[in-house]
Parts: C-alpha cells; structure tokens; sequence
C-alpha cells in the first residue's frame, strides 16, 4: 500500500482574487472575474477572467520582495511575475527547515515568456525581452529570488499542466523521494494565445457556458494555484494538521487529435477510471466533479460522455468552475483543485453561476447554483490538447 499524500496548504491567484481568501468569498457570493473589455492583446471585444492586477500593480508587489537580484522587472514577462507573486505567498514552505533534499518545486505554465518575445518581434530591441522566453524559467527564476537551490522542474502539457504537476508531486511523496512539495502552475493571457484560440474558433464572444446546448466555447483566463504536499512522516514531526489528502490521480492520452478530445472520450474515461483505481474507490463514492467544462462543443460532449460510462448508478454533483475564472490553461487544473479543496473544506458543491439550457443527454445533477452536500470526495478533471487528460481525487481527512 502506497503512503498517504497529505495536503497542507494552498494558495490561489485569479480573476475572482489575488488570493485565497479572496477567492473564497467571491466563489461563495457567486462574483464572476470574467469581463468583456477591450484589451492590448486582440482586436476583438472579448470576454477574459483576467487577474485584477496591472503589469504597474505587480511589478510596485514585486519590488517590495527582499532579494539580492537586480532585476528590470519591466522585460519580465507576465507568467513569471504571477507565479513569483503567488509563489511568494507560500514562502515559509520554500523556508522550512528540513533537509533541501526533501523538498521540492514543481511548477507549470504553458505560455511562458510568450508576451515579452512578441514585443521583441514587434521592436527588434532589447535582446533581454527573450531572456525569459522558455517556460521553465518563472521556476527557476523564483527560486534564484529567494536563494533556494530546492529540486525544481516545470512542466508543459497544454491544459492539464498544473494537474500534472501536483500528480507528479504525489508521485515523489509515494515513493518517499520527497517530504514537501509546492506543486501547481500558472498561465497569463497573451496575444499569440488568445489569437491561436481564435483562429480555431472556439471563443465565446459572450461569457461561457459549459454544459449547454447552446454553448459557443470558451473565456480565456488567466492566475495560478499552488497546492503543498507532505509526506505522513512530515506532518507527524512537525504536528501539522493536513487539510485534505490527495487520493487518486492518473493520465492518459487518447492521441485522437491535435486539439480536440476523442469524441467517445477515450482519454477522459481512462484517466477517471484509472484516478478511482488508484484511491480504491469507487464511482458511487464521489460526492461532486470540479469538470473540465470549457464550453466547446467537442470539450463537453466527450466529457459528459466519459462520465456516463463511469457514473451509472449513484450521480454525484457536477459543475465547472470556469464560469468564475475563465479557462486558465496551464493553471487551470491547479485552480480546479484548489476550488476542490475549498468544497470539502466548505462542504459544498459549486455551482456555475447561470440558468443554463442543459445539454439534452446531460448524465448528472448540474449544479447552478452552490449546494451545501457532503463532501468526502471530489475528483477534479483536466483535458488538454494533443488528447492529455488527467484526473485528481481530493478527499477528506477522516479518522
């Protein structure tokens, strides 16, 4: 039997708050981030769940952070300046004072310095605006900020990112390779990305609608989420209560196409019956679904499909929490979890905000509006492009 992977903390950056608590209330209040507005990045009037903080706002943050580096935070790019700010609201983590050896830092971000490259292509001038261009560099970077030399890697697969890395993170805990790891991801909005998603029409001109019959496709987003980690051993040292567990998760690829799920949703499916094998639970026992839920026609048709494979009997709740934060790419599967967290700790089922005109086959209760329920286990569901899916189970401490 594998080791327990306890959770001990968390925090969360994005459109409905600049941290967790803020987060909270508006999720509770049913405050949506996302907002049409015009924007730098497109032509178009869209509608983004963009962190409601300036470039301005963030560097003023940022240079208040005590460091020995000398940085020109103005060719930083935006990913990396969300993930240092969010990073550093879990500095004690990165301080605890265990072995270095036993901690670790796994971020993930798709876009990476993907803003600061379009303005050294719309210039030609300063070389610097590239220097942070590779997305692994917000990881390193952080940890060069407050002089930590902890293990550290980031990873990049599309929208299921962030869930990879916290699946990553339970990985090492279980082989009792690592007592403490920070893992989630970030993403922030940028031209080529919001352009790309364009160009493949899956933009919602008007705020999104998962799961209806009428929906159009997505908001993009932006923000991040951190979760921390501990091993059994950890947490009994040092008598830390843990929140939550994380019970199960797993990943599969169904390689069906380039950017859309298969629509039978193969690697949905796979990667939801292998996150209940891995827990030792089953379909009933799930109480909610924190679902992928983007709001493109082939995203939630092949979700709700997978899902009436798995949950023919008992039918728990399901929503997507997207409707508050937009889709936020690389951070999204780290912000789903962290809203999963937030329901057991809360004891309630997220609702979507909006009435909707449900898809006519729908397979479970979706939710509108919060429901107070119990909640002793959630999985939470991230798809991304090239067919990488990935699921996490999130459970409640119980004696």
């Amino acid at each position: 039997m594998k080791p327990t992977v306890y959770i001990i903390d968390y925090e969360i950056l994005s459109a409905i708050g600049t941290n967790k608590k803020e987060c909270l209330e508006n999720l509770i209040e049913g405050q949506f981030g996302i907002k049409t507005q015009e924007n730098s990045f497109s032509k178009h009037v869209l509608p983004f769940g963009k962190v409601p903080l300036s470039d301005q706002m963030i560097n003023d943050r940022l240079n208040k952070i005590d460091t020995d580096l000398a940085i020109n935070w103005e060719v930083i790019p935006r990913t990396t300046k969300i993930n240092i700010l969010l990073s550093t609201l879990l500095k004690q983590w990165f301080d605890f004072p265990i072995n270095s050896e036993r901690k670790a830092y796994i971020s993930a971000n798709t876009v990476g310095g993907i803003d600061r490259t379009e303005v050294f292509l719309a210039t030609n001038q300063d070389i610097d605006n590239l220097k942070y261009h590779e997305a692994g560099s917000s990881t390193s970077l952080f940890l060069d900020l407050i002089g930590s030399s902890i293990y550290h890697t980031t990873i990049s697969t599309a929208c299921s990112s962030s869930a990879n890395s916290i699946m990553l993170a339970g990985k090492m805990i279980e082989n009792q390779e690592k007592d403490l790891v920070i893992a989630g991801g970030i993403d922030a909005l940028s031209k080529y990305t919001i352009n790309g998603f364009n160009s493949l029409k899956i933009l919602d001109s008007e705020h999104c609608k998962p799961f209806d019959k009428n929906r159009k496709g997505l908001n993009l987003g932006e923000g991040g989420a951190y979760i921390v980690l501990a091993s059994e051993q950890f947490i009994q040292k040092h008598s830390i209560q843990p929140i939550a567990k994380l019970s199960g998760f797993a990943n599969a690829n169904d390689a069906f196409h380039q950017t859309a799920s298969s629509p039978e949703g193969i690697g949905n499916y796979t990667a939801m019956k292998a996150a209940l094998q891995k827990a030792n639970l089953i379909a009933d026992d799930i109480n909610y679904i924190n679902a992928h839920g983007t709001g493109t026609e082939n995203n939630d048709f092949s979700e709700n499909h997978a899902i009436a494979r798995i949950f023919t009997n008992k039918k728990p709740y399901m929503s997507s929490t997207k409707t508050y934060t937009g889709h936020t790419l690389g951070a999204a599967g780290a912000i789903e979890a962290v809203f999963s967290i937030m329901a057991i700790e809360n004891q309630v089922a997220w609702g979507q905000g909006k009435k909707i005109n449900k898809i006519e086959d729908i397979h479970l209760p979706l939710l509108t509006e919060h429901k107070k329920h119990e909640i002793k286990h959630v999985l939470s569901n991230s798809f991304g492009f090239g067919g990488n899916c990935s699921s996490l189970i999130i459970s409640k401490i119980t004696n």
